[in-house]
């Protein structure tokens, strides 16, 4: 009997909170990095697992990042597992942007560090690329997916909006209904009999295949073997299938409880906080209630990745609060690019500005939990209509879809650096080690960047 592979939440704990540590360069960085660690090292996830969770993520709001880290969690151990990689890959760059605030407040300038990200940019462009390289290998199948591929990487580098983004996502997904989908094809016998027996394909336990138990079934083969028993066999077969198909009810019962106890629980505690903050008469907290509301607000209208919410964020913060001047929103969005992690941690250096490390944390709840919690809801709807022959045929279409965006990923943060010849060195260096020697990103980042400080 094949057994499911136990993951840990500390395992899941220490390695989002490495991932988290490592990975300069925004979103597509961090999930190079991701794919790098879990699917490539530690083989505990399928390439698909993590397209699937950019498909998803690229179409709601938050953090792409962030979001797909929370897909995975929930891929690896349910809700949990979601809420401990979610908070296990912010951490970092939260500790980061606090130290570099608090040196800002003291120097007003950073140039050591923007000369460790000029020599970082050039490596994430290296590490997504090859990336890149790898999924369309094993994904890209045929001319149709290879099609589709390009024309969304070439989409996406002409027109850099949200709105390209979700026209490729729906169009690619379009695609694939038609160009692979079959009407007449039915779920073959043995994956009809893992579906029913599948007790075990439930959230968190899901390491790299969602292997089941088949003892019913063995059981049953037992007492099944000699002529003249086949009304006892489906009479049998009957029971238990039914017996495990009302277990699964029951678990999807349960599984939906826990989702609105966790809402409810989740209002109340937004409620008790709003409701604390009135009572006490204080500026202090009155502007971390402000804090927490207006970055609330922002989270679940935040599309297309951190950049895109800049300019309405510059509104609010700059021209409407006058919590920062220009000057200091444009070094809080730099400080947002030097540090690890998404570029949106930006707003955890806008709420220590404003209200200290209280205004940091608040900030930094309600810019990703929001999202995160509406990403844990869809994950779990997701997983549910996965096997069915259209959603297979959609994503058929949008991974492809994907990994033009991650080539496109590549070409941008590239362009982002220096056009010197340590950039170009740094660059070609770091795709050697990576695409013929196989070397782990963790040392490849730390390591571009002190090159970086050595070189420019």
């Amino acid at each position: 009997m094949r057994e499911v592979r136990k993951i840990s939440s500390i395992y899941l704990f220490f390695t989002f909170l490495k991932i988290g540590a490592i990975s300069w360069g925004g979103f597509m960085a961090l999930i190079a990095v991701m794919k790098k660690q879990l699917v490539d090292k530690d083989k505990i996830l399928k390439e698909e697992v993590v397209l699937d969770g950019i498909s998803l993520a690229s179409v709601l709001p938050g953090a792409v990042a962030i979001n797909v880290a929370t897909y995975l969690g929930y891929h690896l151990r349910g809700t949990k597992g979601a809420l401990i990689c979610l908070t296990a890959t912010i951490l970092p760059a939260f500790f980061a942007i606090i130290g570099l605030g608090t040196i800002y407040s003291t120097y007003g300038e950073l140039p050591l560090f923007n000369k460790f990200f000029l020599g970082v940019l050039p490596a994430i462009s290296a590490i997504i690329l090859s990336v890149a390289f790898g999924m369309a290998q094993k994904q890209v199948k045929d001319y149709k997916q290879l099609i589709i591929c390009a024309l969304a990487g070439v989409g996406l580098l002409t027109i850099h909006s949200f709105i390209v983004t979700l026209a490729v996502i729906i169009s690619s997904a379009l695609l694939g209904y038609f160009l692979y989908r079959n009407p007449g094809s039915k779920v073959k016998s043995s994956e009809t009999k893992t579906s029913n027996i599948g007790i075990n394909k439930q959230p968190g336990n899901n390491a790299i295949s969602d292997t089941t138990s088949l003892s019913d079934e063995n059981a049953l083969s037992e007492n099944n073997t000699q002529p003249g028993n086949n009304t006892l066999r489906r009479d049998n077969a009957f029971s238990v299938n039914k017996m495990i198909l009302d277990n699964n009810e029951l678990l999807n019962k349960q599984t939906l409880f826990n989702y609105l106890i966790g809402g409810i629980l989740l209002v109340l505690i937004i409620a008790l906080i709003i409701n604390y903050f009135d009572i006490y008469d204080s500026a202090i907290y009155k502007i971390n209630r402000t804090i927490f509301l207006t970055f609330t607000g922002m989270s679940l209208t935040l599309f297309g990745g951190g950049y895109v919410i800049v300019p309405a964020m510059q509104s609010v913060i700059v021209d409407g609060f006058h919590w920062l001047t220009t000057k200091e929103f444009a070094d809080a969005i730099a400080m947002g690019q030097i540090t690890p992690g998404p570029v949106i941690i930006t707003v955890t250096f806008i709420g220590y500005r404003v209200a200290g490390y209280l205004g940091a944390f608040f900030a930094t709840l309600a810019i990703f939990y929001p999202p995160g919690f509406l990403m844990i809801i869809l994950s779990g709807f997701l997983r549910r209509i996965k096997d069915s022959d259209v959603i297979n045929a959609v994503f058929r279409g949008m991974r492809p879809a994907i990994i033009g965006m991650i080539f496109s990923a590549a070409i941008t943060v590239g362009k982002g650096a220096e056009m010197l010849w340590p950039s170009a060195l740094i660059f070609t260096v770091v795709l050697i080690l990576l695409m013929k020697y196989k070397l782990n990103v963790i040392y490849m980042i730390p390591l571009a960047g002190i090159v970086g400080m050595l070189l420019f």
